[in-house]
């Protein structure tokens, strides 16, 4: 009982008070108050001045109960997250709310007094499995690949103590949108020299597509134009040359068509939704 001390509030009424720091203390415990007349002498002998009449209170009970029981979660604030379609995945770190008895006692750090937490998604899995998972518990990875997933998404979040059950969970929403995927670069596959000799029957060759990074599977058009390399000037292609989809076509009876010619391809994304 050294936590407790007993002193007389009033005539005839006592006041017991004291501080626990013990968690041992936790629980429900019975006590009697005992009150004694006289005083006892350092020798602890009895005599003139030794103890004499005693009265003892009925047996009480009282229960000390953690402060976690009573505490309450913060405001859980988190920023919205924007990604794009196919590109590298994001991970998003999350930052739980404190607790008001962890800010108030202990390491007062608002996280430790209280013990393990559990974050757990409260939106069905359907609506983000796609493209959400944890990484560990307070980290989540953000990877949308499917055209499905473009647009806006609300995932709730909830927080709950582990030890405390009866304490309200704490619950958030995160929002997250999907814009469309965007090429970072382009890569092509250099065409061989072409030879073409006047007055022979056409010639055609072709180039491969320009390879996406990440493979946005966007459909490309291609214009085509003549670059000057003294210049670096750029002119339509000659009459005798043509150019549909990924195959250019040489023809040409033309003596003033004779020379050496670079040809440009530069792609352009079409159906961008």
């Amino acid at each position: 009982m050294s936590q407790f001390a007993v002193g007389e509030s009033s005539a005839g009424n006592y006041l017991v008070e004291g501080l626990i720091k013990n968690p041992a203390w936790i629980g429900t415990h019975s006590f009697k108050i005992v009150s004694r007349n006289g005083i006892s002498d350092q020798e602890s002998t009895r005599g003139d001045k030794g103890l004499f009449g005693a009265a003892e209170s009925e047996v009480f009970t009282f229960e000390i109960k953690h402060p976690c029981t009573k505490t309450v979660f913060d405001d859980w604030i988190l920023e919205p997250v924007q990604v794009s379609l196919k590109a590298d995945s994001k991970s998003v770190t999350l930052t739980e709310p404190k607790d008001q008895v962890s800010l108030d006692y202990g390491d007062k750090d608002g996280f430790t007094l209280c013990g393990a937490r559990s974050l757990s998604i409260v939106t069905p899995a359907s609506e983000f499995e796609s493209f959400l998972t944890f990484e560990s518990p307070d980290k989540l990875i953000i990877a949308a690949t499917l055209k499905q997933d473009l647009g806006p998404h609300s995932v709730t979040l909830r927080v709950a103590l582990d030890d405390y059950p009866d304490i309200l969970p704490s619950e958030t929403v995160l929002s997250i949108n999907i814009g469309a995927c965007q090429i970072k670069s382009l890569s092509a596959t250099q065409v061989p020299a072409q030879i073409y000799q006047l007055f022979q029957e056409a010639k055609e060759f072709s180039f491969e597509p320009f390879v996406q990074y990440p493979d946005c599977s966007y459909q490309l058009d291609y214009t085509t134009r003549i670059k000057n390399i003294e210049t670096d000037t750029y002119s339509d292609l000659p009459l005798f040359m043509t150019h549909k989809n990924l195959t250019f076509r040489a023809e040409s009876s033309r003596i003033e068509d004779l020379g050496e010619y670079v040809v440009s391809i530069v792609p352009k994304i079409s159906d961008i939704e």
